[in-house]
């Protein structure tokens, strides 16, 4: 509970895809033939499950920055269930202040791909705000204790073992991973320029969408914002439970995990005094970014990861072209809500506002956009025309595209 959506503001990049379209996909993903006994994942910057709650089909977003399960409020409210104990709480997380929730005591049950999840004291909050629509809940990292999961980014599945000694570790580099409180952390080391090295452990979080991030503490201690010169700081009403976040994006020279050196990497450090990135006890996360660049096997019951480059691992890192985030709301609202700004942007110079309902581009609805359009889109155009509902207005936006930093 106390580390959920750690880390949700990263989300915010990625999460803008038709969130109906995604969930069809598990029941269309046919590019790759999986190997027997794993399941089918969508991976948008993050890994979301398919499957069933107490009978109703949904999407969950696997985060292993997480414990339980999860229900988004909207999802809970939609779908009526029947739990009749349920509770009043506070929650904590990324950003200036808890979220008062529901708490569901009764079984909460989550089926996928012939595994069965039951648990109970299930957290309902609002997670589509900052997750998009396609998200009805996070699955938590609780089930997986004990086991061994197999993760394929570029080939879009899962699968579960009971031992390592089940899986095929050939041509896979291990690296030893120590686990407090059921969480793994991995030992890395950052060069950001020629007179900064940063080594430590950071947490394996795959709920975030970003490369790594670093917490605020460790920002302070090495003087990040007087040793990077080239940065650009990016704020958000949406960055997790607590709402209100920010921090700086800026590139680093190179970053070591395990045997293994990536380089030129656009990561961040942040600027929160409280919430989950003011942490003193890890030096932040590792995410989706870096791991997308790997077959991945995470033994939870050793707690060892082992990492394969696969054909994505020498791929350029960028940073947003954009100069604003969103995610995609296009079932509650028909449009994709605005949720960020980098500082001094383009964006943020036209006029943009956070909570923007964004219903067209180029004239277009975005309602008929898919994920992949947009990436293409959004790596070639110059400009963007936005069509934009505030309140009771409509307005008109001519945006200028390119990288930040």
């Amino acid at each position: 509970m106390k580390n959920l959506i750690k880390y949700m503001v990263l989300i915010c990049f990625f999460a803008s895809c038709n969130s109906e379209t995604q969930k069809k996909d598990f029941e269309t993903n046919s590019e790759f033939q999986i190997p027997s006994g794993a399941f089918p994942i969508i991976y948008r910057k993050h890994l979301y499950i398919g499957g069933l709650t107490n009978n109703v089909k949904s999407v969950f977003v696997f985060d292993t920055g997480a414990d339980n399960l999860y229900f988004d409020s909207l999802f809970f409210s939609q779908n009526k269930f029947s739990y009749k104990n349920i509770a009043v709480a506070l929650l904590p997380g990324v950003g200036s202040k808890p979220q008062k929730i529901k708490l569901i005591l009764d079984t909460v049950n989550f089926h996928f791909s012939g595994n069965e999840y039951n648990t109970n004291r299930v957290p309902v909050l609002g997670l589509k705000g900052i997750l998009g629509d396609i998200a009805d809940g996070i699955l938590g990292g609780n089930y997986f204790s004990g086991k061994v999961l197999e993760i394929n980014y570029q080939h879009k599945y899962m699968k579960i073992y009971d031992s390592i000694d089940a899986a095929l570790t050939n041509g896979y580099s291990k690296i030893v991973c120590e686990n407090v409180n059921d969480r793994l952390y991995i030992p890395l080391k950052l060069k950001i320029n020629d007179s900064l090295v940063i080594e430590g452990k950071f947490a394996l979080d795959l709920g975030s969408g970003g490369s790594v991030s670093l917490t605020s503490p460790v920002a302070k201690q090495f003087a990040l914002g007087q040793k990077i010169e080239q940065k650009i700081k990016y704020y958000t009403n949406y960055g997790g439970v607590g709402g209100k976040t920010s921090r700086y994006d800026f590139r680093a020279e190179s970053l070591l995990i395990g045997d293994f050196e990536l380089n030129d990497i656009v990561m961040d450090y942040s600027e929160d005094k409280n919430g989950a990135l003011s942490t003193t006890k890890n030096f932040g996360l590792l995410g989706n970014v870096i791991l997308e660049r790997f077959d991945l096997l995470i033994d939870f019951k050793n707690f060892f990861l082992y990492i394969k480059p696969n054909s994505h691992y020498t791929d350029v890192f960028t940073a947003s072209r954009l100069g604003f985030t969103y995610v995609d709301r296009s079932e509650t609202f028909a449009a994709w809500n605005l949720t960020g700004f980098y500082k001094d942007s383009p964006a943020e110079q036209s006029g943009l506002q956070i909570d923007d309902k964004i219903t067209h581009l180029n004239d277009q609805p975005v309602t008929e956009i898919n994920y992949e359009q947009q990436k293409e889109l959004f790596k070639k155009a110059e400009t963007i025309k936005l069509t934009v509902k505030r309140n009771s207005e409509i307005l008109f936006f001519n945006v200028i595209l390119k990288e930040v930093i």
